[in-house]
């Protein structure tokens, strides 16, 4: 008899009385087991089943009594509680450490593998857990947090409605950019850009400093397209920035001291946007610019500014790439403090958000490397994290994202939904979402289905779409592929672009593992033919069980 999953109060509520009447889920629906078959027991379990395991009161015992030889699990273990990770403890009952470590040792431990497409290498990017493009970023969200809490936005310059103030190409203007971040206030330096080309969105300036011999005229103007077709599509989808000097554009200036900011806080390739230049000058704000401005890094193949940057570098999607992600971030801004009267995001789900409209626009390929960091070691990653964000960290926030988009009844609506709210954070997801599904309304309910999605996706496991994401389609504008690509048989513009699959940990009999707040691990399991009891020192912890084979 097949029978659908109820909610009662909360998810893992529904899932008490699932596994109470001992019932598996299996492809999409409940399968209800005989009736002598322990409630916690994977022995009917077949190939792509999942056992949501009762996880209550942060204890379960999983019952492998009767389960066939040389039959695999996936076992995956996590919480969503935002504030607080912690450890947990697996006990096999009557096995001896060895035996048990053998059991448990049985498991594949898949490392994440792939590419940068057109932007690097895997194994560079995994050499550290963040650079300064991590830093930049992290420093000017925690400072847009306190501009948007200070009150009302400064006039710009003394008046009540900025001049409008035409761009023309050939025009020199001077801007500032951050120089020092260490201080209190910020310091600055100043520079002279050369306006190169105006578009309907936005108007690029080149630093003086750079030659024609680094970046040419008819480059910059196909950049300037590429930027005007990104900006539409961003607004498209998020709703349009703020236009503060009333000039209708969005400025953006190439300079070699985005190479040295970011050089100064650890290294990398980024650019930025920071919400104080949307707000006059003063005192505590002299840097601002007092207009909608995106610096970007400049070509820099010797390393005199930072790490070493070729032309074919920038130009081959990395500059479309920070510009999508550091636009995102403007609207962002804009949509929640001075449209919706709110705060400004919080960073992790602002930056997943970044992460995502990269993907959406078809410059995302550089979110290959960070998703393969994720999935290589998952449970030192917090979706939720309030410091700097980690590559993990920013590869994770991006699934989870996918994900939601995926499954909402209409992703395009969802995440317009996110950037224009007053809400932010999870209550932001849970407002955004909207789902008309008592199930999956919950933070807690997401973060469970997204953690078995992830386990299950490209295995050939299951056709459920709520657990496995759709497959990469292709960008004919840009050239590049869109989505998720997990497994040796994604297909993502070539064998070598794509990730890798969750990696599946031993662990030895009675021993703690610990996860960080809002994360998720996963074990293989196999062999076992006793009861494994799990004990969560967290809570609003979950479970489950797949079978693989």
């Amino acid at each position: 008899m097949k029978i659908k999953k109820t909610k009662i109060g909360s998810w893992l509520i529904a899932v008490i009385v699932l596994l109470v009447s001992g019932c598996v889920v299996n492809g999409g629906v409940v399968e209800e087991n005989d009736a002598a078959v322990p409630a916690n027991s994977p022995s009917k379990m077949a190939a792509g089943d999942i056992m949501f395991v009762d996880m209550s009161d942060e204890h379960a015992i999983i019952d492998f009594k009767g389960v066939a030889s040389g039959a695999e699990f996936t076992l995956v273990i996590g919480t969503s509680d935002i504030d607080a990770g912690g450890s947990f403890r697996m006990v096999i009952d009557g096995a001896s450490d060895a035996a048990a470590s053998a059991a448990l040792g049985a498991s594949k431990d898949i490392t994440a593998t792939g590419g940068f497409g057109s932007s690097g290498s895997v194994e560079t990017s995994l050499k550290t857990d963040f650079d300064g493009g991590c830093v930049l970023s992290s420093l000017l969200r925690a400072k847009e947090s306190l501009l948007a809490s200070s009150g009302p936005r400064p006039e710009l310059s003394g008046n009540e409605t900025a001049p409008f103030d035409p761009v023309s190409v050939g025009e020199t203007r001077t801007f500032k950019v951050l120089f020092n971040l260490n201080s209190d206030p910020w310091t600055h330096s100043t520079v002279r850009g050369e306006a190169k080309c105006v578009g309907t969105y936005v108007s690029v300036f080149i630093d003086n400093s750079i030659g024609n011999d680094l970046i040419a005229d008819e480059e910059t103007s196909e950049l300037c397209d590429s930027f005007d077709g990104i900006a539409e599509d961003e607004t498209m989808l998020l709703g349009e920035p703020s236009d503060v000097n009333n000039d209708g554009l969005v400025t953006v200036l190439m300079t070699p001291r985005v190479n040295r900011l970011t050089a100064s806080l650890g290294g990398g390739i980024a650019g930025y946007f920071f919400s104080g230049d949307l707000y006059g000058t003063s005192g505590a704000n002299a840097a601002s610019n007092e207009q909608e401005i995106i610096f970007v890094p400049a070509p820099d193949p010797n390393g005199r500014y930072g790490d070493a940057v070729t032309s074919e570098h920038l130009l081959g999607d990395t500059l479309a790439s920070i510009f999508a992600h550091e636009l995102q971030h403007a609207i962002s801004y804009s949509r929640h403090v001075f449209v919706s009267g709110g705060p400004a995001e919080e960073e992790w789900l602002n930056e997943g958000l970044s992460r995502f409209v990269e993907d959406i626009v078809g410059y995302g390929n550089s979110n290959l490397p960070l998703y393969s960091a994720f999935l290589a070691d998952t449970s030192p990653a917090s979706l939720t994290t309030s410091g700097i964000m980690s590559y993990a960290e920013n590869g994770g926030i991006y699934l989870f994202l996918r994900y939601l988009y995926e499954q909402a009844g209409d992703g395009r609506s969802f995440i317009a939904a996110l950037v224009g709210s007053d809400a932010t954070g999870v209550e932001n997801l849970e407002k955004s979402f909207a789902s008309n599904d008592e199930n999956f309304n919950e933070f807690r309910e997401f973060m469970a289905q997204w953690s078995v999605a992830l386990a299950m996706n490209n295995h050939g496991l299951t056709s459920d779409a709520r657990y496995r994401y759709l497959p990469p389609s292709y960008n004919s504008d840009t050239d590049n592929m869109s989505g998720v690509a997990m497994g040796e048989n994604a297909n993502y513009g070539g064998e070598q672009n794509a990730a890798g699959r969750v990696r599946l940990s031993d662990i030895a009999n009675d021993s703690d593992v610990s996860i960080a707040p809002a994360s998720v691990k996963y074990f293989g399991v196999s062999g076992i033919s006793g009861e494994l009891a799990i004990t969560a020192e967290f809570s609003e912890s979950f479970a489950a069980l797949i079978r693989t084979k």
